[in-house]
C-alpha cells in the first residue's frame, strides 16, 4: 500500500497536477518510477483514477460555512457567509472572499474551490484516459472499470462547472506545453451534448454495482473495505438525466423565449426512466419514511449513504467531532455548540409545506390556522425544520433545553436564527455540547438521490406528454409524471394528487415545482431550480420573510426581514478574472 501511495504522488508531479511537496518525494524507492510503471498495473491504475473522487466538493464541508443554499429558503445571519452574500447579488464578493466559500476558494496546494477542483479532476481523466495503452496487466472487466470511471469524471466535472458559470469549453484531451489552448467556449447545448456522449460511454462500462465485479469482491475480503461511492452505471445514467433536464430548462433555451425544450425533455425522460428500471431491478430503492433521514445523518460512525443514494461526496472523517468547523457554523447556535454562523429557514419555504391532507395552506379546504400554523402539516416538514418548543437536549429538563426561536428566546436574533426556524434535516437530537453525542455523527448532502430521479421524470415527462400519459420506452410503457410524483409525496404519507393539482400541465408544473422545493429543501437545489425555470428575477422570490411569536404563542406575526438582489446577470457567475485575461475567445458572462 505505501508503494501504491508513492506512485501515486509521484504521477501528480510527472503530470503537472500539483506542485512537488518534499513530504511525498523522499522515498528513494519511488525515485526511478515511470508513468508506464504507474499505469502498467490495474491497482497502480485504479490508485491514480481515485484521486477524481476527491476533487467531487462535499456541499456543506467543504468550506466552514460553505453551503449551496443560495435561494429564497435560508437566510443566513452573517454577510460573510456564501448564502449571504449571495442574497446581496454581489458574486464579486463571493469571488474574492475565497475563505467562506465553495466555489473559487484560493488553490493552496491543499484546499481547493469547486473551479479548480472541476479542473483538477478533468485533467485527471484525461491523463487517465491517455495512458490506457499503458495498462499491460488488467482484465477486460478492469480496463472498463478505469475507462468508464474517467469517462464519468470527465463528463461529471464539466457538468459541475456549467451549471454555475454557463457553456465553456470542453477539454477531451491531457494539454501538452506545445498544444494550442486557446479553445473557445461553447454554448451550454454544446458543452452538454459533449459531457452526454461521455456519460453514455461510461454508463456502458460501469458496472450496477461495485461489489459484483472481482475488484470489489477483492477490497471487501481482503481490506475488509467497501466499494461505497464508486461511480456506477446509475450515477452515470442519474448525472445524465439531471445535465439534460438542465439543458431542457426555460433558462438554458432564451432563444425560445424562455420555453422548455421538448426534445431535450424527452431525452431526460428516458434517461430518468433507466434509473427507475434500476431501482426496479433493486439496485435503488427509496428508503421508508421511518429511515427517511439515513439519507442525510447517522449517529453510528457510519457513511450515511443509502439504497436511495445515487451519488455524492464521500468523506467519511468530516463529522467526527466536527461541530464547530462544519455542521456547527451552517446550522447551529453558539449554546448547542455551533459558532453563531446559521442558516435559517425563511416563512417562504415553510409556506410551501402543504397540510398533511395535501392541500396548500392558502387553500380553502387545507383546514390551516394562522393561530397554529405547525399543526397538521406534511411530515416532511417536522423532519426538515426545527421548531421552537422542541425539547432538543436529553440530559437536562430545563428551559434551557428546548428550543427557544420565540421573540426574545435564546435561539432567535442576529447570532441564532432570524427567522424564528431552525434546520433539523441534518441535526439529529442530542448532538449538541450538553449530550456531547457527537463521537460518531456524520452528515452529508447527497447529490442525487431516487427520489430526485423521479421528480425529474415527473417533470420532464408534463413537459411532453402532460400529467397523465405515459411514454413508452422500448416497447415498454413507463408511468405518467402524477404518478412519478405521486411515488414521492406517498412516501412521506402524504395523499396522491387529485384532479384538481395534476389535471393539466400548467397545475402538475407548478405542484412538482413545489414537491422539489420540499422534498429537497435545504440539499442545495434550490437555487439551481429558481434559475434554471428562470423564475429567480420575478418580484415573489425576492424578499425574505420570517416569523415573529411569543413565548406562549399567543399571536403569530409574518415579517419581513430583507430583499434578495437578483437581477439577469445573476443566473451566472462570473468567470474568475484571470481566466478570461487568457485569451479573447474565453469571455466574461454578461454583466460581470
Amino acid at each position: 500500500m505505501k508503494k501504491r501511495i508513492y506512485k501515486y504522488w509521484l504521477l501528480l508531479l510527472l503530470t503537472g497536477l500539483l506542485t512537488a511537496c518534499d513530504d511525498y518525494l523522499d522515498k528513494t524507492e519511488s525515485a526511478d518510477l515511470t508513468e508506464k510503471d504507474v499505469f502498467g498495473t490495474y491497482e497502480d491504475f485504479q490508485g491514480f483514477v481515485d484521486q477524481m473522487y476527491g476533487y467531487v466538493i462535499p456541499y456543506f464541508q467543504k468550506s466552514i460555512t460553505g453551503s449551496l443554499n443560495y435561494g429564497d429558503h435560508v437566510i443566513n445571519n452573517r454577510g460573510f457567509s456564501p448564502s449571504g452574500a449571495f442574497d446581496g447579488g454581489n458574486y464579486w464578493y463571493v469571488w474574492s472572499n475565497t475563505l467562506h466559500n465553495i466555489l473559487y476558494k484560493l488553490d493552496n496546494g491543499t484546499e481547493k474551490g469547486l473551479w479548480s477542483e472541476s479542473w483538477y479532476g478533468i485533467r485527471a481523466a484525461n491523463v487517465a484516459l491517455s495512458h490506457m495503452d499503458d495498462l499491460v496487466s488488467a482484465t477486460q472487466e478492469e480496463k472498463d472499470l478505469l475507462k468508464g470511471q474517467a469517462h464519468f469524471f470527465r463528463a461529471y466535472f464539466h457538468w459541475e462547472l456549467i451549471r454555475f458559470w454557463g457553456g465553456l469549453p470542453y477539454i477531451d484531451r491531457a494539454f501538452k506545453p506545445s498544444d494550442n489552448m486557446q479553445m473557445p467556449r461553447l454554448s451550454y447545448r454544446e458543452t452538454t451534448e459533449r459531457l452526454i456522449a461521455d456519460l453514455d460511454t461510461a454508463a456502458m462500462l460501469l458496472p450496477e454495482d461495485w461489489d459484483r465485479t472481482s475488484f470489489g469482491q477483492l477490497i471487501s475480503t481482503e481490506t475488509q473495505s467497501s466499494t461505497v461511492g464508486r461511480a456506477t452505471k446509475g450515477a452515470a445514467l442519474g448525472i445524465k438525466a439531471k445535465a439534460l433536464m438542465y439543458a431542457a430548462s426555460p433558462l438554458m433555451n432564451d432563444d425560445n423565449g424562455y420555453q422548455y425544450n421538448t426534445v431535450l425533455c424527452e431525452r431526460t425522460a428516458e434517461a430518468a426512466w433507466n434509473v427507475i428500471e434500476l431501482a426496479d431491478k433493486g439496485i435503488y430503492k427509496l428508503l421508508p419514511w421511518s429511515s427517511y433521514s439515513d439519507n442525510f445523518h447517522k449517529n453510528d460512525g457510519s457513511v450515511p449513504w443509502t439504497d436511495e443514494v445515487i451519488w455524492e461526496a464521500i468523506n467519511p472523517g468530516v463529522g467526527n467531532s466536527r461541530m464547530n468547523n462544519f455542521h456547527g457554523r451552517i446550522f447551529n447556535p453558539g449554546r448547542f455548540g455551533g459558532n453563531a454562523v446559521m442558516e435559517a429557514p425563511t416563512q417562504n419555504i415553510v409556506d410551501l409545506f402543504e397540510m398533511a391532507n395535501g392541500y396548500p395552506i392558502e387553500h380553502p379546504s387545507s383546514g390551516y390556522d394562522p393561530n397554529d400554523p405547525w399543526t397538521g402539516r406534511d411530515p416532511r416538514f417536522y423532519n426538515a425544520i426545527l421548531l421552537d418548543g422542541t425539547k432538543w437536549i436529553l440530559k437536562n429538563n430545563n428551559a434551557a433545553a428546548y428550543i427557544q426561536t420565540y421573540i426574545g428566546g435564546q435561539d432567535r436574533g442576529n447570532d441564532a436564527s432570524r427567522t424564528g426556524y431552525m434546520i433539523k434535516k441534518y441535526w439529529p437530537i442530542g448532538v449538541n455540547k450538553v449530550d456531547k453525542n457527537w463521537n460518531q455523527f456524520r452528515f452529508q448532502a447527497p447529490h442525487l438521490r431516487l427520489a430526485d430521479i423521479y421528480l425529474i421524470y415527473a417533470e420532464a415527462v408534463n413537459e411532453v406528454y402532460g400529467p397523465n400519459e405515459a411514454p413508452t420506452f422500448n416497447g415498454k410503457t413507463g408511468m405518467t409524471a402524477t404518478e412519478a410524483v405521486n411515488i414521492i409525496r406517498n412516501r412521506a404519507n402524504m395523499p396522491s394528487l387529485t384532479a384538481e393539482f395534476s389535471g393539466s400541465k400548467d397545475a402538475l408544473r407548478e405542484k412538482i415545482r413545489n414537491e422539489r422545493a420540499i422534498e429537497f429543501c435545504f440539499e442545495g437545489h434550490r437555487w439551481f431550480d429558481l434559475r434554471r425555470w428562470h423564475i429567480a428575477h420575478l418580484p415573489e422570490y425576492k424578499p425574505l420573510y420570517g416569523l415573529e411569536f411569543d413565548k406562549n404563542h399567543t399571536y403569530f406575526k409574518k415579517v419581513w426581514i430583507q430583499d434578495r438582489v437578483f437581477d439577469e446577470r445573476n443566473y451566472w457567475l462570473p468567470l474568475p478574472v484571470n481566466q478570461t485575461q487568457l485569451y479573447e475567445g474565453f469571455g466574461q458572462n454578461t454583466g460581470w
